[in-house]
């Protein structure tokens, strides 16, 4: 049996899909899945996925790891983040659901997001005077829950994204001091250097 499969078919049921696997499940739903089950080491481990709009990782790169190299590429991770994540996934119940919002500055409203060039290069075109149609804030949204079943955890990534120009001008203001203040390492991370000065004028408008 592969590692997995009793989870996606649990989950499968759960979102009401039209059949057993985690192809199914990812069909009934908006969202992306990632399913994380404790290996005999004790650790949660990527098992399984469905990853249609990625930001920025491929599946093949993650899966059968652990979350301490799931999250390998965001600075800092294992010195402050790692403890704290693996005592969410050890005490989660399948009566606590739980919810949170990642964000990012992209130059484009696509889905998936691959980004094969640099960042001077995907935010060459990006100025003051038009990076509230050319820049996008791009948001997750992931909920964590654990399946009774199974035991397996499934961790959903919903995206949305839209133009700074539609933004409340609050919100933008509040995007640029995010931005110039990232630390350094995670400012490289997102590609900040391509357009934090368009941004800071672009607010400085509004």
């Amino acid at each position: 049996q592969l590692p997995g499969h009793a989870a996606a078919a649990e989950l499968a049921a759960l979102v009401g899909a039209a059949g057993p696997t985690l192809h199914d499940a990812a069909l009934a739903m908006f969202e992306d899945i990632c399913l994380l089950q404790r290996g005999a080491d004790g650790l949660h481990r990527f098992t399984a996925g469905a990853l249609a709009y990625p930001t920025d990782w491929h599946l093949h790169e993650k899966l059968g790891a652990p979350l301490a190299a799931i999250h390998a590429p965001v600075p800092g991770f294992a010195r402050k983040l790692a403890a704290a994540v693996d005592h969410i996934f050890d005490t989660l119940t399948p009566a606590r659901l739980l919810t949170r919002a990642n964000w990012n500055i992209v130059e484009t409203d696509v889905l998936r997001y691959l980004p094969a060039r640099p960042a001077a290069q995907r935010f060459g075109h990006v100025s003051a005077a038009n990076a509230g149609t050319k820049l996008w804030l791009r948001c997750e949204r992931q909920v964590l829950r654990r399946l009774p079943d199974s035991g397996a955890a499934v961790f959903t990534i919903g995206i949305y994204r839209e133009p700074l120009a539609d933004l409340p001008t609050a919100l933008v203001h509040d995007l640029a001091t995010a931005v110039r203040t990232l630390p350094p390492a995670e400012a490289a991370r997102r590609g900040t250097a391509g357009y934090a000065a368009a941004l800071d004028a672009y607010a400085a408008t509004r």
